[in-house]
């Protein structure tokens, strides 16, 4: 395993400072472990995910797609392409896992569902600091240009849960939830960005939020 990928993953599980609307200043102690077996509900999963993606973006003007809150807070642009490196990383972890093989001699005692995981990612009130490499830098100029590197990500997760290869018996240690099966790391990765898509459609409910035709 690469295990010299994990510096680089473990920034994952940092939420960002457009996590919530006020500004991220504590940080999740507790270690979770768990072991879930893949199964069909990944697909659901990502289809479900990825619609509403792509819902939240579709149609808005450059002037929504900037707008901030505030200025220490992150854009719609911004926060989709938050979303995008952190499933980049989620990526690289899936590939190390399938390259080095099932390992369940690995696996923990103790286990949380995969609902479970979605129910402590939805939890806004937790706040997150983004670690620099997760911070946007404006890769993103238009929606179209932050979905098609999402489709990228999905694409690869698809294939995952689609392959033969048996991803609850592929584990990799999770800075936040401890070692987890891959199957469980695509689920974390869609409820982080479940999270920031809410985040997205809060954005849109502020006073100065920019009309259509504006």
């Amino acid at each position: 395993m690469k295990w010299y990928l994990l510096p680089v993953l473990c920034l994952l599980v940092f939420g960002s400072t457009g996590c919530t609307t006020d500004n991220p200043e504590t940080d999740q102690s507790e270690n979770y472990n768990e072991t879930v077996p893949p199964s069909m509900a990944d697909l659901a999963s990502l289809t479900a995910h990825r619609a509403e993606f792509m819902a939240t973006l579709e149609g808005l003007t450059d002037e929504q797609l900037n707008f901030r809150e505030a200025e220490d807070r992150w854009s719609i642009l911004e926060i989709a392409e938050h979303i995008v490196k952190a499933d980049e990383a989620t990526a690289m972890a899936l590939a190390a896992m399938v390259e080095a093989g099932p390992n369940p001699e690995i696996a923990p005692d103790s286990s949380l569902t995969a609902m479970q995981i979605s129910m402590m990612m939805s939890d806004r009130s937790q706040k997150f600091q983004a670690p620099d490499e997760f911070v946007p830098e404006g890769r993103f100029t238009s929606a179209e240009d932050a979905m098609a590197a999402f489709d990228a990500n999905h694409q690869v997760f698809k294939d995952a849960s689609m392959s033969d290869h048996d991803l609850g018996s592929h584990y990799m240690p999770h800075p936040a939830i401890g070692v987890i099966n891959a199957s469980n790391w695509i689920a974390f990765s869609t409820a982080h960005g479940q999270r920031h898509i809410d985040q997205m459609v809060q954005v849109k409910t502020h006073d100065a939020y920019p009309s259509a035709s504006s």
